[in-house]
């Protein structure tokens, strides 16, 4: 049941369009209908994400580098190091 004024086809199915006339943006969803802008968002979102990755794999290498760092009985140096006040068997 039509209401408002709305116009049943007798046929739905059959259709006379000029396909100049149709709007752009309002068509099956495909590539050509993303805007510019939508396309940058995605492309930063991208990089985001592989700045992130990346700054989580370089955080757990630096905290492995430092828990042996922290294992060595020298620090990484020649000598081992005793602050003023700290014990030799304390030393790391």
């Amino acid at each position: 049941m039509p209401g408002d004024g709305a116009v049943v086809p007798d046929d739905p199915d059959s259709h006379d369009f000029d396909p100049d006339k149709v709007a752009q943006g309002g068509g099956a969803g495909g590539v050509q209908d993303v805007p510019g802008a939508e396309w940058m968002a995605y492309g930063l979102m991208v990089v985001g994400w592989f700045i992130l990755i990346r700054s989580i794999a370089q955080f757990l290498s630096a905290r492995r580098h430092e828990q042996l760092v922290l294992q060595s009985p020298d620090r990484g140096l020649g000598t081992a190091v005793v602050a003023e006040g700290e014990s030799s068997e304390r030393v790391v």
